[in-house]
C-alpha cells in the first residue's frame, strides 16, 4: 500500500513530481501527514458521513479512503464520496476538535 503522503497526492493531484504508468512520484513539500485512525470512533464516524460532495453538489453522502494532513496551517480529512467516487475534502476548524 502506498504512504500516506502518495495516496494524498494521488486523490489532490496536488505534487511535485511525475507520473508513469498511473503511479506517482514526488512529494508536496509542506504538507504533513496526520493519522485519521488515531482519532476517537464516533469522531472517524461523523467525519466519514457529514460531508459535502461539491461533484454531486449534495451533503452527508459520505466518504471513504480518509486521508488526514495539515498543509499550510489548515488540518484536511480527504476521502472519496461513496456515491460519484470523487475527492471530498473536510477542512477542521477549532469548532471541530
Amino acid at each position: 500500500m502506498p504512504s500516506v503522503e502518495l495516496q494524498f497526492l494521488s486523490l489532490n493531484k496536488l505534487w511535485v513530481g511525475s507520473v508513469v504508468d498511473n503511479s506517482l512520484s514526488g512529494t508536496l513539500e509542506g504538507m504533513v501527514a496526520r493519522d485519521f485512525e488515531e482519532r476517537s470512533h464516533e469522531d472517524k464516524a461523523d467525519f466519514l458521513q457529514h460531508t459535502w460532495c461539491n461533484h454531486c453538489s449534495e451533503a452527508d453522502l459520505g466518504m471513504d479512503q480518509p486521508i488526514e494532513y495539515e498543509y499550510k496551517g489548515i488540518i484536511t480529512i480527504e476521502g472519496r464520496c461513496l456515491v460519484c467516487r470523487q475527492p471530498v475534502y473536510t477542512e477542521l476548524t477549532d469548532d471541530s476538535f
